[in-house]
C-alpha cells in the first residue's frame, strides 16, 4: 500500500530539521522555565544575599478623583510617578494599596485617594527574584487586575507566550516524526501511553 503524500520522505526531513532547529531555538527558555520552577517548587533562591538592601521610601503627590475602580486610580497615580511596570491592586482597603513590578524592583504604593499623598517603598529584586517574576507573568492575558505598561515587560510576555504554542508544535512534530519511524513505532507508543497515565493518574490524586 502506497504511504500518502504527508509521510513521504521530504515531508519527513523537512519537519526533522524544523523540529531539530526549534528546539534548540527554544533551549534557552525551557532551561530558564525549569529552573525557576525548582526555585518555586522548594521556596530556594540561590542568587540571595546575606545583606540585601534596604528599601527606599520617599513620597509624591498625585491629581486622582475620590472615587473610582482601584486599578484606574492605579494606572492614572503610576502614570502621573512616572512609573512603568507590571500593577498588582491589593485589596479593597483605603487607603489604596498597589504595587508595580519589574524584573529589577518592586514599588509598593499607599494612595490616599483624599489628599492625593502617595507613600512609594522600593524592593530591589535581585537576579533569582527577577527570574521569579519572569517566570508568574501570564503572558499578554492577564486579568484585569494586571496592567502592563512597560515596553520589555510586555514583550517578555509576547515571548513566553510564543515559547509555548512552539512547545506545541514540538510536540506535534514529536507525534509525526514517531509514527514516521515505523522501526520505533511500537517501544514508542508505550512510552506515550505511560506518560498519559502517568499524567492521568497524578491529575485524578491532585483532583
Amino acid at each position: 500500500m502506497k504511504r500518502i503524500a504527508f509521510f513521504n520522505r521530504s515531508t519527513y526531513l523537512w519537519m526533522r530539521d524544523l523540529h531539530l532547529y526549534t528546539g534548540l531555538l527554544l533551549s534557552p527558555f525551557v532551561v530558564l522555565f525549569a529552573l525557576t520552577g525548582i526555585f518555586f517548587a522548594h521556596s530556594w533562591n540561590p542568587f540571595e544575599s546575606d545583606t540585601p538592601l534596604k528599601p527606599r521610601t520617599w513620597e509624591g503627590r498625585v491629581e486622582l478623583p475620590e472615587e473610582g475602580a482601584k486599578l484606574d486610580l492605579a494606572k492614572e497615580a503610576i502614570r502621573q510617578l512616572g512609573l512603568t511596570g507590571e500593577i498588582r491592586v491589593w485589596g479593597d482597603g483605603y487607603p489604596a494599596t498597589f504595587s508595580v513590578h519589574t524584573p529589577q524592583r518592586e514599588i509598593q504604593i499607599r494612595l490616599d485617594q483624599e489628599t492625593g499623598a502617595a507613600e512609594l517603598t522600593e524592593h530591589l529584586l535581585d537576579t533569582g527574584q527577577g527570574m521569579a517574576f519572569l517566570h508568574a507573568m501570564p503572558g499578554p492575558h492577564g486579568g484585569a487586575e494586571n496592567k502592563r505598561n512597560s515596553v520589555l515587560v510586555r514583550l517578555w510576555g509576547w515571548t513566553a507566550d510564543s515559547v509555548v504554542y512552539l512547545l506545541l508544535f514540538l510536540s506535534a512534530g514529536g507525534i509525526y516524526l514517531w509514527w514516521t519511524l515505523t522501526a520505533i513505532r511500537r517501544r514508542g507508543g508505550m512510552w506515550l501511553a505511560l506518560g498519559f497515565v502517568s499524567f492521568g493518574g497524578i491529575a485524578i490524586w491532585l483532583l
